[in-house]
């Protein structure tokens, strides 16, 4: 039975460990060290603190993907992240003991050579441990695997498959079929087999899994297919080695019953998308509250300048097609939309996506003071739209 190797974050969680047990002995040395320097006692609430601390850098980790790509980073790369990660685990832990009351010159000393002290720990941790899986899967319980695939991509296959620091598979054997190569090496390995005599080998020899390489929109054929699966072995097959695909995220999954491979220039996380929406929430929050005062000083200035409604509503169309309404500070008189049909001949935006012309006598007197706020209203539709978004 194959056993499914884990994905992002917790695919590194020796990298947590190791990372969680840095910033413990960080902040348990930088306890120390402030309070005899301050010739205090060490906080009765050292442990709850450290118990939130250690909570904290794994919520950080988790949003920023902070060990996504550990294993092929050089050092500067890792020192660099090292770097920016402890920044955002400094900024977590002073907002954290801001509200709870703790921001005396105590706690900030502490904080402040935690994250010194922390930064050169992990960074070393880092390293030490890359190095250790490296000697390790030098030596021993590196997986074997065998190649299936052209003459044209085998050297290339071996070379990704081998330096790839991520797996541990080591290449036993290679199987060429579109030649005869039996008898010869690339890059080292030996070629045991054709594509007529694949089974044969198969049968023959102590092989558990088999990584198909081959050209996109080929395969073997489906009779040896079939018969590998019926023997056991684990199949793994590329999906695609388009060149321009390389650089971007891609992903396998399903839709409709078929097994697709998505790409895209960036992914978001589950903990970045979490940590989106909360900044959405709470920036909507604090716009409708700045709308709230202006509207105290706009609301007459329309009602003065325009009689009318102070507010504009339009609908429109959002993420996956959703109507929604926004609601926007008038600064138009009240029939522009019938104005702006007749005047459309004198629209100086030739695609007709925009409406602009000279002598606009659409806007209501005074909108040079409200079209420079109207949108701060838009962050109440923002708001509601993810509030009620299900």
């Amino acid at each position: 039975m194959y056993k499914k190797r884990s994905q992002y974050f917790f695919k590194q969680t020796d990298f947590m460990i190791v990372d969680l047990l840095c910033l413990f002995l960080a902040y348990t040395a930088s306890s120390v060290f402030i309070s005899n320097a301050l010739e205090m006692e060490v906080s009765p609430s050292f442990r709850r603190d450290a118990l939130i601390v250690l909570l904290l850098d794994v919520m950080v980790a988790y949003m920023w993907d902070a060990f996504l790509d550990v294993l092929i980073r050089d050092a500067f790369a890792e020192l660099e992240a090292c770097i920016k990660h402890a920044l955002r685990l400094f900024m977590a832990m002073v907002l954290f003991f801001f509200l709870n009351g703790e921001s005396d010159f105590y706690v900030r000393g502490i904080l402040i050579e935690c994250i010194l002290i922390y930064v050169t720990l992990t960074f070393g941790g880092r390293l030490l441990w890359k190095a250790y899986q490296k000697n390790i899967r030098n030596k021993t319980g590196t997986l074997s695997i065998h190649l299936v695939t052209t003459k044209k991509l085998a050297e290339e296959c071996i070379r990704n498959v081998q330096l790839d620091p991520t797996e541990r598979y080591r290449v036993a054997g290679i199987t060429i079929v579109d030649q005869d190569c039996r008898g010869t090496q690339i890059s080292g390995i030996p070629v045991v087999s054709t594509q007529e005599d694949l089974i044969d080998y198969i049968c023959q020899n102590w092989i558990d899994e088999v990584f198909l390489c081959m050209p996109n929109r080929t395969t073997l054929p489906e009779d040896i297919m079939r018969t590998m699966r019926q023997m056991g072995l684990v199949l793994h097959m590329n999906v695609s080695e388009d060149s321009d695909l390389l650089g971007k995220k891609q992903s396998t999954g399903k839709i409709g019953g078929y097994v697709v491979l998505t790409t895209a220039l960036r992914y978001a996380t589950s903990g970045q998308m979490l940590l989106k929406r909360l900044l959405d929430i709470v920036g909507g929050i604090v716009g409708c509250i700045i709308t709230g005062i202006l509207f105290l000083i706009l609301a007459p200035m329309i009602k003065i300048n325009s009689p009318g409604p102070v507010f504009f509503k339009q609908e429109r169309v959002g993420r996956n097609g959703k109507h929604f309404h926004i609601y926007k500070f008038r600064s138009m008189v009240m029939n522009a939309d019938k104005i702006k049909a007749e005047l459309m001949d004198q629209n100086r935006v030739e695609n007709g996506y925009m409406f602009k012309m000279e002598n606009d006598r659409m806007p209501a007197q005074g909108d040079r003071v409200m079209t420079g706020r109207e949108k701060l209203l838009w962050l109440w539709d923002f708001l509601k739209l993810w509030l009620l978004e299900k």
